[in-house]
């Protein structure tokens, strides 16, 4: 969606937890470009997602 109000404009993994912002700070309706490119960099810093795009269930093994 456009950075409007309840847009979620930025989203950090940290300590095991998600975070997230909205634009006004009201209760998030979407999210917009800029959280989204935070939420794939974060899927990327946390393991959850790999170099070709596949979302890992966290229940592979690991070699």
């Amino acid at each position: 969606m456009r950075g409007a109000a309840g847009a979620v404009d930025h989203v950090k993994y940290e300590d095991g937890k998600w975070n997230y912002t909205t634009v006004g700070n009201k209760p998030a309706f979407g999210l917009c470009g800029s959280g989204l490119i935070d939420l794939v960099a974060g899927l990327l810093d946390a393991g959850m997602l790999d170099e070709n795009g596949v979302l890992r269930s966290g229940q592979e093994k690991q070699s």
